[in-house]
C-alpha cells in the first residue's frame, strides 16, 4: 500500500496502516502517550517529533471524521461501524473575529487534557505548547467531517502554565495567508489530499 508523503511519519519505520490498525483510542492513552513523545523526541529531535505525533494524530482524526461523516449521509452503514463523537473530548465555538463571511474559523479547547497531563514529568518542562497529537487528532476530525482543509493550533498548553490546552483551527488557506514560517511548516507536514486518499483506501 502508497504510503502518504511524509518528512518525518516513516523516519522510526512507522508504518502509517498500521497505526490506523489500532485500537482507536490508542493514540490518546496517557501512558502511551507519554512514551511515545519521549521516543520519538529522543529519535528525531524536538522538531521532526512534533510533526510525526501531528501527523499521527491527523490520520486518526481523519479516519474518525470521515467515518462519522459518512454515517451521517449513508443510513445504510452498520450501526456497529458509526463513530459519532471522537474519542479525544473538543470543545468548540466559532471564532467571529477570526474570519470572514463563509471561511471556517473556530476556537476551542481539550477540557481533559490528556496529552498535557500525560507529559507532565516525562519531558523537560516546554516552553511551548506540545500536544501536537491533539492538535492532529482535531485537525483531522474537523478535515474529515466539514470535508474542508483544517488545521488547529494550539494557543495555550497547561504543560507549560497555561490554564487550558486551547485552539484556534482555521481552513489552511486562511492559515497560510500570515505568513507564520512555524505555520507554514505544520501546513506542510499535512498533505491534506494525499492523506484522505491513503485513508479511503486503508
Amino acid at each position: 500500500m502508497k504510503h502518504p508523503p511524509s518528512n518525518a511519519l516513516g523516519v522510526l519505520g512507522f508504518d502509517p496502516a498500521a497505526v490506523l490498525l489500532k485500537e482507536p483510542g490508542i493514540l490518546l492513552d496517557p501512558n502511551f502517550l507519554s512514551a511515545l513523545h519521549r521516543e520519538l523526541r529522543s529519535e528525531l529531535g524536538t522538531n521532526e517529533a512534533d510533526l510525526s505525533l501531528l501527523q499521527m494524530g491527523f490520520l486518526h482524526g481523519l479516519q474518525d471524521g470521515m467515518r462519522a461523516r459518512d454515517d451521517v449521509f449513508d443510513e445504510h452503514r452498520e450501526q456497529s461501524k458509526c463513530m459519532v463523537a471522537p474519542p479525544l473530548a473538543i470543545q468548540l465555538r466559532t471564532d467571529t473575529e477570526a474570519t470572514d463571511p463563509g471561511e471556517i474559523a473556530l476556537r476551542g479547547l481539550w477540557p481533559e487534557r490528556t496529552e498535557a497531563t500525560a507529559l507532565v514529568g516525562a519531558l523537560d518542562e516546554p516552553l511551548n505548547p506540545v500536544c501536537f497529537v491533539s492538535a492532529g487528532y482535531t485537525s483531522g476530525w474537523l478535515t474529515g467531517t466539514l470535508d474542508a482543509d483544517i488545521l488547529a493550533l494550539e494557543t495555550s498548553c497547561s504543560a507549560c502554565g497555561g490554564d487550558t490546552c486551547s485552539f484556534a483551527a482555521r481552513e489552511a488557506a486562511s492559515w497560510r495567508t500570515l505568513g507564520d514560517p512555524a505555520i507554514l511548516r505544520l501546513l506542510d507536514a499535512l498533505p491534506f489530499d494525499s492523506f484522505r486518499t491513503f485513508v479511503r483506501a486503508t
